[in-house]
């Protein structure tokens, strides 16, 4: 949609990235319906590994994970989406960078934006709802704003959309994903909406009014984040939690 709408402009230059988080069997095939798609479309892409960031594949990190919460409290009850959000995050960054983009577009849909909103409020982590993309209008330095052009559109919708252009799709659960805080989220908003019509836009206009309320009690200042001291990158702590996830793994090998 993007290359229909804006890509025959001069002055736009659009690239195609994904992450490759190393998980076998699911993974691979949706990389390369993503190649396949970006050839059809005669655009550039590129991928990124855990293992070019430094990390190690999800299916290593999942079996380590227990080693890992007998070493550290903190990653006692830790899901693999824990770090796989985390590392995938990390990674994004570090694609942006490596294309040098202006601009990240970021492929959520409506349900997982209704998703992620219901478990920060789950939470009581108001800031982490307020700092989801887009970040058009309060853009963080250093970092290549993230835009989401399909944030208001249902799954459902994608997919026949998808289904109609004839487009490659691979379908396939993370077999790490069962348990995960999303996946009950994912039901709770599924059932939510089948309930109440329009309720997954319901979540999005909250946020979009607590978004802007934040931004008026807080007036000019930015939120609390700096670089992190072993990797340089954007965090809200000392040291980002990706540089710790990655210690833990360093330590459970040894």
């Amino acid at each position: 949609m993007l290359v229909d709408i804006i890509g025959k402009r001069r002055d736009v230059k659009i690239i195609a990235g994904c992450v490759d988080e190393g998980i076998d069997g699911y993974r691979s095939p949706s990389l390369e319906c993503a190649r396949e798609l970006a050839e059809s479309l005669s655009i550039e892409f590129v991928s990124l590994s855990y293992e070019e960031m430094g990390y190690e594949r999800m299916d290593e990190v999942v079996q380590r994970m227990p080693i890992i919460a007998n070493n550290h409290d903190e990653a006692k009850g830790m899901m693999p989406c824990s770090y796989c959000g985390v590392f995938r995050r990390q990674s994004l960054n570090a694609l942006a960078e490596k294309v040098q983009a202006d601009v990240m577009a970021l492929g959520h849909n409506l349900d997982d934006m209704a998703q992620s909103i219901l478990m920060n409020l789950q939470k009581g982590e108001i800031e982490r709802s307020v700092r989801l993309a887009p970040h058009t209008d309060t853009p963080i330095e250093g970092l290549a704003p993230r835009i989401v052009p399909l944030r208001w559109v249902p799954e459902q919708e994608i997919h026949a959309y998808a289904f109609s252009k004839g487009l490659p799709i691979h379908h396939g659960d993370c077999p790490h994903a069962p348990g995960a805080m999303r996946q009950q989220s994912r039901a709770i908003v599924a059932s939510l909406e089948a309930q109440s019509p329009g309720a997954r836009h319901g979540l999005l206009h909250a946020l979009e009014q607590i978004r802007e309320l934040y931004r008026e009690a807080r007036g000019s200042h930015q939120s609390d984040v700096t670089n992190c001291q072993q990797c340089g990158e954007i965090t809200s702590r000392p040291i980002c939690q990706s540089c710790i996830m990655k210690q833990w793994l360093t330590e459970s090998s040894q």
